[in-house]
């Protein structure tokens, strides 16, 4: 490019640092539209809880070279949020208030930029009739994720108006780009995965033996890292994996399973023979290297999981629901080991593969190498940087 392209990602939630796989997507992109040579700033319209506490202001945070994110703590909007959590409903009210106002920030910043990023569709409101390439970034079909059918029907309406609206639609599998395929077109689709930052996971060998002995874990325990935000598909599946442990405790002591939780997905940590659950920690990466292999327990949900990527990234052989597959190229008994509700036991208990370290090893190379021009985000942004250099 002959100078920076400035781009604008409306964010609902703060964005950098980020917590949760919806918002690892979204640094990752911000971050390699950066290194590209853009330069990024987020609007982002609630913050974090601990800065609402300390009486934290309104503020502009510079993350990066070439990123900065401004941070919108107005108290009611942070209450909107926290009432929409609360009831276990999607951010309507977002849409609804940025369908008649406008902050002066963002104002300035729509001004300010070349290009719009709309991360997810609640926020489409102020880009209608903006006359400047506008993008959406999508982490889901977000009416799939209701199980309640009316709500299911607006999200679905708001999300058929947020891809009318603009120009492309941004899909983090081609699951996902063929549902909005069909309702703008494919051509106005493409696919960035869920890649992220694959130097996170450098050095972090060295956490090994002292969190390992930190927990109580024996050398010769197997442990089973679920990293998980609480998203609702993983927090059906730890309840679902809590009450696996219970009942198959004999069958996980005599084999040295030990399944570890981190993250936000638990509230309240807690430990049960052979699970241990540590809540949200401060850097999710250390506990990577704690683990033997990774597991994915998601049954349903939509998208795919940003924890799939992580795992391949930290060179974890994974074991697997099959839908938690979606998006990767993952063979069963090559890349991956497989379960379903019905087998998870009798993998464990039989599968030749997971008492195989060589193969578990190999295992693990074969998947990030199969999969890592959509594993590293600074590749899977390409069809995104190309877009935006052609518009």
């Amino acid at each position: 490019m002959a100078q920076p392209r400035k781009i604008l990602m409306l964010s609902g939630l703060q964005v950098f640092p980020a917590e949760s796989g919806g918002q690892l997507r979204s640094a990752s992109i911000m971050t390699a539209l950066a290194e590209h040579g853009f330069e990024v700033r987020l609007w982002s319209m609630v913050g974090r809880k601990p800065d609402y506490r300390a009486g934290k202001p309104s503020e502009c945070v510079r993350v990066g070279p070439r990123i900065e994110e401004w941070i919108d703590r107005r108290r009611w909007w942070a209450g909107l949020q926290f009432l929409a959590y609360r009831l276990n409903l999607p951010p309507l009210w977002i849409t609804f208030v940025l369908s008649f106002y406008t902050p002066k920030k963002l104002q300035e910043w729509l001004g300010w930029c070349d290009a719009v990023i709309v991360d997810f569709p609640f926020l489409y409101p102020p880009i209608r009739g903006l006359k400047k390439p506008v993008v959406m970034n999508t982490h889901n079909v977000e009416a799939d994720l209701w199980k309640n059918r009316l709500v299911a029907r607006i999200v679905a309406t708001i999300e058929r108006r947020a891809a009318a609206a603009v120009a492309a639609v941004v899909a983090c599998s081609e699951l996902d780009r063929a549902y909005f395929g069909h309702q703008i077109g494919e051509a106005r689709t493409m696919t960035v995965p869920n890649g992220i930052d694959l130097r996170r996971f450098e050095g972090i060998r060295t956490h090994r033996k002292s969190l390992r002995a930190a927990f109580g874990f024996k050398e010769h325990d197997r442990i089973l890292l679920f990293a998980a935000s609480s998203f609702g598909p993983n927090v059906e599946a730890l309840a679902w994996l809590r009450t696996f442990c219970e009942k198959n405790r004999e069958l996980l002591e005599k084999r040295s399973y030990q399944f570890l939780v981190a993250g936000s997905v638990c509230k309240d940590p807690f430990h049960i023979p052979c699970l241990r659950a540590v809540g949200k920690v401060p850097a999710i990466e250390p506990f990577f290297a704690v683990a033997d292999l990774a597991y994915n327990g998601v049954f349903r949900g939509s998208g795919s999981n940003v924890k799939m990527g992580e795992f391949m990234a930290a060179g974890l052989p994974i074991l697997t629901t099959p839908f938690g597959t979606r998006g990767f190229d993952v063979v069963d008994g090559e890349d991956c080991v497989m379960f379903t509700e019905d087998t998870l036991a009798k993998v464990l208990a039989d599968s030749p593969i997971l008492s195989d370290g060589a193969r578990l090893r190999e295992m693990a190379r074969r998947a990030l190498e199969k999969n890592v021009r959509d594993v590293d985000m600074r590749r899977s942004v390409d069809p995104l940087v190309a877009w935006l250099e052609r518009n």
